[in-house]
């Protein structure tokens, strides 16, 4: 059995190939690669939703998560729109009713 050592120089690169092979390859096969830090959601739908989900990524051509992802950022930015107005509507009035007193 004969057996190959590797000098500290050589060792080292052949793991930098390793990590960069093996990143590649995770990265192209089931996940997507993202430049910045992104916290993992994890929750239950229906079967109906999930089929539905599956339907509509499918027919835009994008992964589920990524179909989430927008719907989520969509959905909050609207909800903050809301909360926006109530807070305008409210001081508004506030200034309108002061205006009108005096």
């Amino acid at each position: 059995m004969s057996t190959t050592y590797l000098d500290r120089r050589e060792m080292n690169s052949a793991n930098k190939v390793n990590k960069l092979l093996t990143r590649k390859t995770i990265a192209k096969s089931c996940h997507t690669d993202y430049n910045f830090c992104m916290t993992m959601l994890s929750f239950r739908v229906d079967d109906a939703e999930a089929e539905s989900l599956h339907g509509w990524a499918t027919k835009l051509g994008i992964d589920r998560s990524e179909l989430l992802r927008v719907a989520l950022h969509r959905h909050l930015a609207r909800l903050a729109s809301v909360e926006d107005a109530q807070i305008w509507n409210s001081c508004h009035s506030a200034t309108k009713s002061s205006r009108c007193s005096k």
